[in-house]
């Protein structure tokens, strides 16, 4: 992705850095039980990440770059007009689409409009000669969203709308599969995609475009879930509505049918509505060779279901929101919802009202409190109050903007990243809105403007970079740690827990370095488990700025704790 396109905040949002600067250096040069001022300085230790310091490895290696990626696309063009394409890429999720199975990492890039896939090489080091395998080049994505019946001029995904995985059940005792679920911005339309099992429109070799297979699947199924134009038709609107983000509900107990959640722009609809997905079998030509034929293949079509005595009822209305929120514009499709795992429901934040809501769907007993409603329909409550994420960052003044979620390892939270503060918050969904239930993890002096740099800069002193941070989370956690690249100053973080402490594993020069290109924007964070000998933790990541997948080796450390208490 080039720098242009970036998103970079004004210095007016990390005011609060000021302050942050002044304790920063407060605490630098404390020890052990330490009076600085009126505070108490005390140190321990904790276990944190950093990169591998070995003769024998390279921290940052380089699996694949953006000559493996668009040579897959583009294989008879020559290297040296390669290096002058521009690519914009970013990745879609994981599947398994390596060799015999392996996970990769399905990439979409987005000046060619290609569906390409990198090989994780989970195991180590990469066996394959073409580490980057082409599925879907411009023509095929195109072509197969015309035989899926959604005849669309250059279809592409977007990054506005986050695709999400969802394993999927073919039936009882069938199995079932993982879907990625992206948004198809032209046609307004879900596409699911999935690796085949078995070989689906292979490719025999990979640098002939000419083979009829050559960018029409190789191994990956495109199915499309329901368009822009049946989501107008079921909904009886008068022009397509424009998806802002889908949540996965999971199973229906009652049925073989999937349910995804779909909030949309309020320009169109403001309800949310309920989409029931069922997979099936199509007879479709898995070889576009001469003589190739048709197998039946497992594909999605997705259906939205109305509610109500008359089935002409939203899984949930804007009426209920606005009376639970008590705000006439409820904005609810801007926050990516998480699960909370205890109910299957859906935490949803709203950013008018500045609350967390929880979305369920209602079971036959739920149903007896609420009269009205239907088995299945959406029920929404107030899950954390405004005065209690006030209360927490200590003003009622800026509007919040919640960018990131996960759940906690060990305890029953939800961790939020809360931007406009720069604070990272746990909420305890055992626990009611009137109560209690929200926290700091990291507070902004911590995430901003005093992170620990065990490889400072040469010449000491405290560095303050007055990039705004924009965190982007890894997938998995590693020792008590949550590992987040700051795009806004293009560091790799490590965020421990217990600590509420961040420490700089790698700045925007260990990328670089290896890529050659100008900035780092790492989109892409996951885990992919301890390498022998020396018991390293192994994680890729993908760099959009220059379209490359990378190896990261880390080790443990220790690292001290330092906290500052004011007393009289």
């Amino acid at each position: 992705m080039d720098s242009s396109g970036r998103f970079v905040r004004t210095l007016g949002r990390v005011q609060v850095a000021v302050l942050a600067l002044f304790v920063a250096v407060l605490t630098l040069g404390s020890g052990c039980d330490t009076k600085v001022g009126n505070g108490i300085v005390s140190t321990s230790t904790f276990e944190s990440l950093g990169l591998v310091e070995s003769l024998d490895q390279e921290p940052i290696q380089v699996l694949s770059d953006k000559i493996d990626l668009l040579k897959s696309i583009l294989p008879s063009e020559v290297v040296a007009t390669l290096n002058k394409q521009q690519s914009e890429s970013f990745p879609l999720g994981t599947l398994g689409l390596g060799a015999g199975g392996r996970s990769s990492v399905l990439v979409f890039e987005a000046n060619l409009r290609a569906i390409c896939s990198a090989d994780l090489c989970e195991t180590g080091e990469c066996a394959q000669a073409n580490p980057v395998k082409l599925h879907y080049n411009d023509v095929g994505f195109e072509e197969e969203m015309d035989d899926l019946n959604v005849g669309v001029n250059f279809p592409t995904f977007g990054q506005v709308v986050p695709s999400i995985q969802v394993d999927i059940s073919r039936g009882n005792g069938l199995g079932g599969d993982r879907w990625i679920i992206a948004y198809e911005i032209n046609s307004r339309s879900l596409v699911g995609l999935r690796a085949r099992d078995v070989g689906y429109r292979n490719v025999q070799n990979s640098l002939d475009p000419d083979d009829p297979n050559f960018g029409r699947g190789n191994g990956l199924v495109m199915s499309v879930i329901i368009s822009g134009a049946e989501m107008q038709s079921q909904l009886g609107l008068g022009t397509q509505p424009r998806i802002t983000r889908i949540f996965d509900l999971g199973p229906d107990a009652s049925s073989n049918k999937h349910r995804l959640l779909v909030f949309f722009a309020r320009e169109v609809l403001r309800e949310v509505h309920l989409i029931e997905i069922e997979a099936g079998v199509t007879s479709v030509r898995t070889d576009l060779s001469p003589g190739g034929g048709n197998e039946p293949v497992w594909t999605l079509n997705g259906q939205f279901r109305l509610f109500g005595t008359a089935e002409d009822q939203p899984f949930l209305s804007l009426a209920e929101l606005e009376q639970i929120t008590q705000e006439v514009d409820v904005n609810i499709g801007d926050f990516q919802p998480i699960r909370i795992n205890t109910d299957g429901s859906a935490l949803v934040f709203d950013s008018e009202s500045s609350q967390f809501l929880k979305i369920q769907s209602l079971s036959a007993l739920d149903v007896l409190e609420h009269p009205g409603k239907v088995v299945g329909q959406g029920h929404a409550e107030i899950a954390v109050e405004r005065s209690t994420i006030d209360g927490e960052v200590g003003s009622s003044s800026t509007e919040r903007d919640f960018t990131e979620s996960w759940g906690h390892p060990v305890q029953n939270e939800i961790v939020l990243v809360e931007e406009n503060t720069n604070t990272i918050f746990a909420y305890d969904f055992t626990l009611a809105s009137d109560e209690d239930n929200m926290r700091q993890i990291v507070n902004s002096i911590s995430l901003v403007s005093n992170r620990r740099d065990p490889n400072p800069v040469a010449g000491g002193g405290v560095l303050i970079n007055n990039e705004e941070p924009i965190l982007l989370k890894g997938e998995e956690d590693i020792l008590n740690n949550r590992l987040m690249f700051d795009r806004g100053r293009d560091e790799l973080i490590a965020v421990n827990y217990d600590a509420g402490t961040v420490v700089i594993i790698a700045k925007r020069a260990s990328f670089t370095d290896v890529t050659g290109g100008d900035l780092a924007d790492i989109t892409y964070i996951k885990y992919t488990g301890v390498e022998q000998p020396d018991e390293m933790q192994s994680i890729r990541v993908w760099d959009s700025s220059t379209s490359s997948l990378l190896k990261v080796l880390l080790q443990t450390r220790r690292e001290p704790t330092i906290t500052t208490l004011f007393g009289n």
